[in-house]
């Protein structure tokens, strides 16, 4: 249908078939020059909308107001936030998702933490009372713990990221194919996203990944070595005779 709610047709070639990974793009989109569309459209050498992509998504809002400035009278620049404000709703459920999952991986890991150092540290007693007896501070005593659960945090965090990280490539390479689920969502929201979903490996993100491992362990252990320091070398020497 054209501008005017006539029907327009043309003869052409079909010179390639494409996929999107979009099951209603895929099912009913073409891709044509525009001087076809034009035509088709009987709205001459114009143009109904343009899209400018940037480089970051998020200052699509401040992008759109500057254009909005220069633009003619009569166009409207809108950003993606608005123009598709449901995808901003399934990103903050995402966000929210996600921070549940990874508090959810925190706890669990320091509580993990905290039980493998306090049975090692009570294990160890009988060495930290004749270290202590010896004129061991409780300062070095400390320090002396946390040193140690700072070298295992190291070791553990980067025997974790090695296969976390060639994970991350593979999907970013490979991505998952939502094709036939979202084919049947033609009518919702959900039936116009992009059903190719993957990684993505981001340097800011591994570096907070590492530093995140290596402060829970740290913090972790320090429940126990305090525990260990807050003893008494003759309380430990009564507990063991």
């Amino acid at each position: 249908m054209d501008q005017y709610g006539s029907i327009s047709a043309v003869e052409g070639n079909v010179v390639g078939i494409y996929k999107t990974f979009n099951a209603q793009m895929d099912e009913r989109g073409v891709l044509c020059a525009l001087p076809l569309a034009q035509k088709l459209l009987s709205i001459g050498n114009s143009a109904t909308k343009v899209t400018v992509n940037l480089n970051d998504p998020v200052l699509a809002p401040a992008g759109a107001q500057a254009l909005q400035k220069i633009l003619p009278a009569g166009l409207i620049a809108v950003p993606w936030q608005t123009g598709q404000a449901f995808i901003v709703s399934y990103l903050k459920l995402l966000d929210a998702s996600i921070f549940v999952i990874a508090f959810i991986i925190i706890f669990g890991a320091s509580m993990g933490i905290i039980n493998s150092f306090l049975m090692n540290v009570m294990n160890r007693l009988p060495e930290f009372g004749a270290l202590r007896a010896m004129g061991l501070g409780k300062g070095q005593m400390f320090l002396m713990i946390i040193t140690e659960s700072l070298f295992l945090g190291i070791v553990g965090t980067v025997l974790a990221i090695i296969p976390g990280t060639a994970l991350v490539l593979h999907y970013q390479a490979h991505p998952f194919n939502y094709e036939r689920i979202l084919s049947t969502m033609q009518g919702t929201p959900m039936g116009a996203m992009d059903s190719s979903i993957g990684t993505a490996f981001v340097p800011a993100t591994f570096a907070i990944v590492i530093l995140t491992g290596i402060l829970i362990s740290v913090l972790a252990s320090s429940y126990p070595a305090l525990i260990a320091v807050s003893k008494k070398p003759s309380e430990i020497m009564r507990v063991l005779e």
